[in-house]
């Protein structure tokens, strides 16, 4: 699927443009998207290892899904949004399939992990959840402590691409329908509109606790420059970044969310930036298929880096 003409449309030119296929023919072993691998490896068999993922003080619940096969396999951190109603686990199942484990987890004060729950906290708990893979109980996951890809969706994907900055060993960052929380709420110094935002806030803080909407906003509005993530551009640039919008996206819409970061990595040169544009709304509700093989073509592309 040739995407070109939908980057012109949104003013961006000169960006690498992903394929979505996924190449298997020439690796010889099944589509992950569609087909489950050959069984019969008991001692090295896939599995679903239940975690717990200290952070501040107190633990977050986890699922580590770990690929088939001794490995080491690499690793993915895959970060839900705000609240967190889309978990993605359809692409962890896949990202499996192809041979990655992946690391799933609720942030603190989300779904029942221990915690408070606050954006500023939600980046320390990706900082968290790297040290966990990092750590022994990674590794007996059969997995690469060297190896971390983060994968966000919406504030996920905010979070995903701020942390990659946080750590330099993290050379690859993908952020799906990623909410830029700092240049989103600049808007917020209009009196109507935080009212607005705070009142758009309380149907999704009812799986959140140690918080309130207001406080939420409140948080927002205190941080406009150090969230908007253009302004680490220089940092990102270094990265293999993919960019993942939805066209009907209302939630994270393209022009304010999406078009600013790309122009912002695109000056920075950004020898490995990707981007996809999909027909598709902000949870890819009607996607889910493309989304997978968008996100398994670009782990390909990082074999051997």
């Amino acid at each position: 699927m040739n995407l070109t003409h939908r980057f012109k449309t949104f003013g961006l030119t000169g960006t690498v443009v992903l394929s979505l296929a996924v190449s298997v023919t020439a690796q010889q072993r099944p589509d992950p998207v569609a087909e489950d691998p050959p069984t019969g490896d008991v001692q090295y068999a896939t599995a679903n290892r239940t975690v717990a993922i200290a952070s501040g003080g107190v633990r977050m619940n986890g699922v580590l899904f770990v690929a088939q096969g001794a490995g080491p396999h690499r690793n993915v951190i895959l970060l839900h949004g705000f609240p967190g109603n889309e978990r993605n686990l359809d692409l962890a199942q896949a990202m499996r399939r192809a041979g990655w484990n992946v690391l799933t987890f609720q942030y603190r004060g989300a779904w029942g992990s221990e915690g408070s729950f606050s954006f500023t906290g939600v980046v320390d708990d990706v900082s968290a959840a790297i040290a966990f893979l990092r750590g022994p109980e990674g590794v007996a996951g059969r997995g690469d402590p060297g190896q971390i890809v983060l994968v966000g969706h919406s504030m996920g994907g905010w979070a995903a691409l701020m942390s990659a900055t946080r750590d330099p060993n993290v050379r690859a960052v993908a952020s799906i329908a990623g909410w830029n929380i700092g240049r989103a709420s600049r808007e917020l110094v209009d009196a109507e509109k935080y009212t607005a935002a705070v009142k758009a806030t309380e149907t999704s803080v009812r799986p959140l606790r140690g918080t309130t909407p207001d406080a939420l906003v409140r948080e927002r509005a205190a941080h406009v420059e150090d969230w908007d993530l253009t302004k680490y551009a220089p940092q990102l640039a270094t990265k293999s970044v993919l960019l993942i919008g939805g066209q009907r996206d209302s939630q994270a819409p393209m022009p304010e969310n999406h078009i600013p970061l790309v122009t912002a990595l695109e000056g920075q040169g950004a020898p490995n930036l990707k981007i996809v544009v999909l027909d598709a709304d902000h949870a890819f509700s009607d996607k889910r298929v493309a989304l997978t093989r968008a996100v398994l073509s670009w782990l390909e592309t990082l074999k051997g880096r």
